[in-house]
């Protein structure tokens, strides 16, 4: 696991409220680092800024996990109803990864 730190919008639920972004962020062997971020908020898509301490990111990969129905899911009959999908919202600018997390989705990056 890799340090981080995340600012975000809160998502209101109920009397409650969570962080609108949850993630973490390990590195592999090879030197890649992974970056997983869960968009809590069922409505709106997120602005996403990553930036890498030490580090400038040369490509970056991903995929997300999200269906336009919240209770959609998977069964034996139908395994495919939810599966991972190439995103191609987030590019490399600079010295950081910016573009849109999709409401209620869960993004794998994958860093060089």
């Amino acid at each position: 696991m890799l340090p981080t730190d995340v600012t975000c919008a809160g998502y209101k639920t109920g009397d409650g409220q969570v962080p609108g972004l949850v993630l973490s962020s390990s590195q592999d062997v090879r030197g890649v680092i992974h970056v997983t971020v869960c968009n809590l908020d069922p409505n709106k898509n997120a602005k996403f800024v990553c930036t890498l301490a030490g580090k400038t990111p040369s490509s970056v990969s991903d995929r997300v996990l999200t269906h336009k129905a919240i209770n959609a899911h998977n069964t034996f009959e139908s395994p495919e109803v939810i599966k991972p999908v190439v995103l191609r919202e987030l590019k490399v600018d600079g010295h950081s990864i910016k573009g849109l997390i999709p409401a209620k989705s869960v993004v794998v990056l994958a860093v060089q």
